[in-house]
């Protein structure tokens, strides 16, 4: 029998970035802080999609727990940051502020991405894993924690 943890949804008000942005929080059945700190995965996105994606379509919060119930994962919590169209980078005006060449290579691929580009590196390193850290009983040392994601 499979058994579920909870997610969760958390928001940052990010200085980096300059607007509120989302963390959806996955964490493993019968989380608790009284525990050992549990290991943390950072979890990106694809460009141009969500959090909700990785839930909602790819159900990884579901995988997480079937693999806790049948011992092939190991309790832990995932972090499901908000990244828009950055690639999770810090991104800066080009010289002369010239997005013509950008705009040409594929003009509705890029457009909105010009719209919400900014330093987002910084709102991921500076802003996401400390928030988590402070909310959830997580791993702060390198072996406790990992980022990974999907075409990125």
């Amino acid at each position: 029998m499979i058994r579920p943890g909870r997610v969760e949804d958390v928001e940052i008000e990010s200085q980096a970035v300059g607007r509120r942005l989302g963390v959806r929080i996955i964490t493993p059945p019968d989380y608790t802080p009284a525990a050992a700190p549990y290991p943390v995965l950072y979890f990106l996105h694809p460009w141009g999609l969500s959090p909700t994606y990785i839930t909602d379509k790819l159900h990884i919060h579901e995988h997480l727990w079937a693999g806790i119930s049948d011992g092939s994962l190991p309790p832990m919590v995932i972090a499901l940051p908000v990244g828009e169209k950055s690639f999770f980078i810090n991104a800066v005006d080009p010289p002369g502020h010239d997005w013509s060449p950008v705009l040409e290579a594929h003009e509705d691929f890029f457009r909105d991405a010009l719209q919400q580009y900014g330093r987002f590196g910084d709102y991921l390193l500076d802003e996401v894993i400390p928030t988590v850290e402070a909310r959830y009983h997580v791993r702060t040392d390198r072996d406790g924690r990992a980022i990974g994601g999907i075409s990125m």
